[in-house]
């Protein structure tokens, strides 16, 4: 059922010149003024109270969290960050550790060849040198087949004849010694060759340095001009 409100028309008035009446103050302040709350909606305001100040302080909380969190996200930032340097760093450092390691074994072939090369050319050496040898061996053999060794031969003293030195004696120098007359005179009177003066030499010298006073006698090498003479005085050592 619905009920209808009927407004009492007012005389017209002037609006300008309308003051509110005590009576229409009072009930205005009652309209703005709270209403007196009941004991259980205290409670209740008490409780939302408590419960809200926990949850500021929880979100107080929270918030300090989030800033710690942020400080220790920063603090990883620039640990990472650090970590990033040093990894461009080690791959750097691994680069070039690689590009040595690529020279090395460029050096280590090359090296391999070297020796390899060095190797070769040392055995075509040692053929070589012993090739050498041979025919060295084969020449001293051949030299030695026309030259005969003479030891126990005295060399230059005081009992030499002129025929024996050949040189003057100047004064400050010593006379030379004949080796091949002295070779002759032994030839006929040891060995008992009676033509020995008839034997042709290529060449006859003693061995070595000339020798100092109370050294032993150095020895004489002959070298024949006819190897038949030579066989025939290498023979008269063994009568």
């Amino acid at each position: 059922m619905e009920s209808l409100l009927f407004t009492p028309k007012r005389k017209n008035r002037n609006r300008s010149n309308w003051e509110p009446s005590p009576e229409d103050n009072r009930r205005l302040k009652e309209s703005n003024s709270p209403a007196e709350l009941s004991s259980d909606e205290e409670a209740v305001m008490d409780a939302i109270t408590s419960k809200l100040d926990v949850v500021l302080s929880k979100l107080s909380n929270l918030e300090i969290q989030v800033e710690e969190l942020n400080i220790a996200i920063k603090g990883l930032q620039c640990k990472v960050t650090s970590l990033e340097v040093d990894f461009d760093s080690v791959k750097a450092k691994q680069k070039t550790l690689d590009d040595n390691f690529t020279s090395m074994e460029k050096n280590a072939v090359f090296v391999d060849e070297q020796q390899k090369k060095l190797h070769s050319e040392s055995v075509k050496t040692n053929d070589h040198v012993s090739e050498t040898r041979k025919k060295l061996l084969f020449l001293e053999a051949y030299s030695w087949r026309e030259n005969l060794k003479f030891e126990g031969i005295p060399e230059r003293n005081s009992q030499q004849t002129p025929e024996e030195v050949n040189g003057t004696g100047q004064q400050g120098k010593a006379p030379i010694e004949n080796t091949q007359g002295m070779l002759t005179k032994f030839l006929e009177n040891v060995l008992g060759i009676q033509d020995a003066h008839g034997i042709a030499f290529q060449r006859v010298h003693r061995l070595g340095k000339p020798r100092k006073e109370n050294d032993k006698d150095r020895v004489i090498i002959a070298r024949f001009l006819r190897y038949s003479e030579r066989e025939r005085v290498f023979k008269s050592k063994c009568r």
